[in-house]
């Protein structure tokens, strides 16, 4: 009984090194030279040209004007175009349209940040010597949001930035108003 189990793991041990074998010879085959029994032959150092074949649409169930007899439409044509080439044409017609006549932009009113009180929703900005909140209007502009060091203003077309730190060492100690 001990020679026959001896026999029987030879053999599975047989089996598992064959199989592995097979497996390893089918791998090589389908994956560095196609799908196994192919008669595909390939230089690996010449280049195929690519072919693009582009079916044309069905013109049986279109409707057309009547053609004299013996004349059949001639079917659409299919117009290939290079990505990679640049746009032809005028810049007008392939680039975005500029206004013909720019308006000169608004020149934008002086504005001093002196300093900012915060207090969540009720802080406070100093701006040309005045106490603004947040949602009130100076020089057209509307007060967006407070920080520490700045004040963010906005009106239809602009947004300012302004900092506190731009007017330290100018030598105005705030020029607060009454």
């Amino acid at each position: 009984m001990a020679g026959s189990t001896a026999r029987g793991e030879r053999n599975k041990i047989i089996i598992v090194i064959a199989l592995s074998v097979l497996f390893i010879v089918v791998g090589y085959f389908r994956f560095f030279h196609g799908r196994v029994g192919s008669t595909k032959v390939s230089a690996p150092d010449t280049a195929s040209p690519l072919t693009i074949s582009i079916p044309f649409p069905d013109t049986k169930n279109v409707l057309t004007a009547p053609q004299p007899a013996g004349q059949l439409p001639e079917p659409p044509r299919a117009r290939l175009r290079n990505l990679f080439a640049p746009p032809r044409g005028p810049a007008s017609v392939n680039g975005p349209r500029l206004p013909t006549a720019l308006e000169p932009p608004k020149p934008l009113p002086s504005l001093k940040l002196t300093g900012t009180i915060l207090a969540g929703r009720g802080s406070i900005a100093i701006i040309n010597g005045r106490f603004l909140k947040i949602g009130d209007r100076i020089e057209g502009f509307k007060i967006v949001s407070i920080s520490r060091s700045q004040v963010s203003l906005a009106d239809e077309e602009r947004s300012i930035l302004l900092d506190v730190r731009e007017n330290v060492g100018k030598g105005d100690q705030g020029g607060f108003k009454n």
